[in-house]
């Protein structure tokens, strides 16, 4: 159930980015106004160290402790809405469709 739950989180969040890349693409991604491009990228780096701590947790609790399992994915799962949100605002900031297109990528591979 957990992992179901999980998986239905990364899923959101990836179709979310995969929206905005489509619009990215078509010219049509408009400038977020949360904040500006650093703060985008500075809540892109915490989201990216956090799911990267929480890697080796989750690799070690799926060989040696299938009851922390569940609570690890869920907990990782928990960063990838932040990860996504802070990719198409910091893509939304960028000037050209190319350096954009190069963002979603390279978020994509998380």
């Amino acid at each position: 159930k957990h992992c179901d739950e999980a998986m239905e989180k990364v899923k959101l969040a990836s179709n979310e980015m995969d929206q905005a890349a489509i619009a990215a693409t078509a010219g049509q991604l408009k400038p977020l106004e949360a904040t500006d491009l650093q703060g985008y990228q500075t809540q892109l780096n915490t989201a990216t160290i956090e799911i990267k701590d929480l890697i080796e947790p989750l690799a070690d609790a799926a060989k040696s402790h299938p009851e922390k399992l569940g609570h690890n994915v869920i907990t990782m799962s928990l960063y990838f809405e932040p990860l996504s949100k802070a990719t198409i605002g910091a893509a939304s900031k960028l000037p050209d469709m190319t350096r954009q297109h190069d963002l979603f990528s390279q978020a994509r591979t998380l």
